[in-house]
């Protein structure tokens, strides 16, 4: 967790993922390297001084992959859930005895035009909604025409808007409209449609703002008092979800991208992925390829 991203000497967008555990109080990270067989990247006891000479607020077990070229997180978050598959009733135990904070987290250096895929699948969020785990995405973006470390200047900042996708529904999806009011405004539109079906989709305004938590969380808010029904649609009429969050991304910020264990919950019963698309301030016609103008 004590990672700084840096300016990388290629120009190739590059991600290194982790998975982490916290504990607020001291604790023998040795008991949790034994229980899963494994051999951490790193640990850290609370107290210690950190990169930045501080002491950490925190014990901590890390175990991460190497930055490599990629332009899907799953590259190298499967072979870490590879490791710790069947191993989800030794993190829940642990997690209670000992007061643990779990969670996954990307570290990415991306170019403009190489924006990684950032889709949490329903295998992903299974194993976190049962862990009881958090997910955090941490990037760095540089446009592939400017020196790094060049200022751009946008009279606004980061905006972000968030969709919930149902695929494969030849109507409108039969939900109360008096529960889909998402702050400040939602309403069901028609996208395109394919051989399984239309794609219906509901979305929050783009409100600018750089943490994709607030909204994602007032969909999911939302979408609960409707649970029953959207299980049961799914399962009658084979339906797929997705919740996808839009940050249209200016003036080189850092967008703080974080999803909790209650909307890993709630996904999980629900059946639905999550994704995160990011989009570069120079460009225009941003949602045109996902179908969402």
């Amino acid at each position: 967790m004590d990672v700084t991203l840096t300016t990388e000497d290629n120009e190739e967008t590059c991600i290194s993922a982790e998975f982490w555990c916290l504990a607020e109080d001291q604790f023998d990270t040795q008991i949790l390297s034994e229980e899963l067989c494994l051999i951490p990247t790193s640990t850290r006891k609370k107290g210690e001084l950190t990169q930045r000479k501080i002491p950490a607020p925190d014990t901590s077990w890390e175990i991460s992959t190497s930055y490599e070229a990629s332009l899907d997180i799953n590259n190298q978050l499967l072979p870490l859930l590879r490791m710790l598959d069947g191993k989800q009733k030794i993190l829940k135990d642990l997690k209670q005895e000992h007061n643990l904070i779990y969670g996954i987290e990307f570290f990415i250096y991306a170019y403009e035009r190489q924006i990684p895929r950032m889709k949490l699948t329903q295998e992903t969020i299974q194993f976190m909604s049962e862990i009881g785990g958090v997910a955090m995405i941490n990037i760095i973006i540089y446009p592939d025409d400017l020196p790094p470390n060049l200022e751009l200047k946008a009279p606004q900042g980061t905006s972000i808007k968030v969709a919930f996708l149902v695929k494969g529904a030849d109507t409108q999806p039969n939900l109360n409209p008096q529960l889909l009011q998402v702050s400040p405004h939602a309403s069901w539109i028609q996208g395109e449609q394919t051989s399984d079906g239309a794609v219906w989709y509901l979305e929050t305004l783009e409100e600018e703002t750089d943490d994709t938590e607030e909204l994602l969380l007032a969909m999911i808010n939302t979408l609960k008092e409707e649970k029953e029904s959207l299980i049961s649609q799914k399962e009658e009429q084979n339906l797929s979800y997705e919740i996808v969050v839009y940050a249209h991304v200016r003036n080189r910020q850092e967008p703080a991208i974080t999803a909790k264990e209650n909307v890993f919950s709630f996904l999980h019963e629900i059946g639905a992925t999550l994704e995160f698309v990011l989009f570069y301030a120079a460009e225009e016609n941003r949602y045109e390829d996902d179908g969402l103008i």
